[in-house]
């Protein structure tokens, strides 16, 4: 890796820490800097703003999410495999790398709209494709499909919440069958789980 890449690496995490433990709006760049013991000159050597910055450790996390779901599900299997497939995907790229996916939690709200993402960089797109395939075959109950990804996502976004702000014990891992089961009954729409 290049001295240049290193830097700008150093520089992400850096960010990624701080942006986490205080926020976005009340981590300075100086205090960026600081933390990556480097000068805050560095900083604007790669970004333009300290909310280019912020928008790229978005990018970076949504892309990497995105990429473990679309590993995740290379193979043909039933509906219900692939729901439980997906969401041990989701939990445990939350637990490789749990600062970032904590960072993509707090933030893609706020910074999402600031950002362009291919639909196969998007997690969000990756689901939508899989949520309409199963509606068009008529392997899940005609419902908007805005609708069954927001209700099914809620249930693995939200538990893991939970774990960020402490309410709940971690790590998300430990409840992706029961998660998955959930899912599954949500996206049946009759609360059947067979």
């Amino acid at each position: 890796m290049r001295k240049v890449e290193k830097t700008r690496q150093r520089l992400k995490r850096g960010a990624l820490e701080l942006f986490v433990r205080q926020g976005i709006s009340e981590t300075t760049t100086k205090q960026i800097a600081a933390h990556c013991e480097m000068s805050e000159g560095n900083i604007y050597r790669h970004y333009a703003s300290k909310e280019d910055l912020a928008r790229e450790l978005l990018s970076d996390q949504m892309t990497r999410i995105s990429d473990a779901l679309k590993d995740a599900i290379a193979e043909e299997q039933p509906l219900k495999e692939t729901i439980l497939t997906l969401v041990r995907a989701y939990c445990r790229t939350a637990e490789e790398d749990w600062l970032g996916f904590s960072y993509h939690l707090k933030f893609q709200y706020d910074l999402l709209s600031g950002i362009s993402l291919e639909p196969e960089h998007s997690p969000v797109d990756v689901l939508r494709g899989i949520v309409q395939k199963a509606v068009d075959r008529g392997d899940i109950p005609s419902r908007p499909v805005e609708l069954i990804l927001g209700m099914a996502l809620g249930v693995v976004m939200q538990t893991a919440v939970q774990i960020l702000y402490d309410r709940l014990d971690g790590p998300l891992e430990k409840y992706s069958e029961e998660l998955a089961d959930a899912v599954w009954r949500v996206i049946q729409g009759d609360g059947a789980g067979s």
